[in-house]
């Protein structure tokens, strides 16, 4: 896990958590930044990160975890928009998957991409066909 209890204490104020809670925000950090290898390892070394990313690594991890325990392990998001019949509002303006993301996790989300943890390149594999 990317946090213990007591961090999550001092990050959130909260003195309630269960490592269950704690791992399945971890779990979906590791999603958000789209590292996945096929086993049940954590894929960041906290110890190898900046100061700048741990912060955003914790802080991230404890709010999501905050939330889950909050939903009673759902995330609590806004509604997406409404249709009525022909006519219908959405809340455009929303970045990439940030509407899926509780409030409290959206501004260490952005820290998260200022870091460069989460990566947004696309790799392409290509045969240079012959040449």
């Amino acid at each position: 896990m990317y946090l213990t209890q007591t961090e999550y204490t001092d990050i959130t104020g909260d003195p309630t958590i269960t490592n269950d809670k704690l791992e399945m925000a971890s779990y979906l950090l590791d999603s958000r930044l789209g590292i996945y290898c096929g086993t049940d390892e954590f894929k960041l070394d906290i110890d190898a990160l900046t100061p700048k990313q741990t912060f955003a690594v914790q802080h991230w991890v404890a709010y999501m975890a905050k939330n889950l325990k909050e939903t009673g392990g759902s995330v609590k998001t806004d509604e997406e928009g409404i249709s009525l019949g022909r006519f219908s509002v959405d809340r455009g303006g929303t970045e990439g998957n940030a509407e899926l993301m509780p409030d409290s996790v959206k501004y260490y989300d952005q820290l998260l991409l200022d870091t460069g943890l989460i990566n947004r390149r696309i790799r392409l594999k290509h045969d240079n066909f012959g040449i």
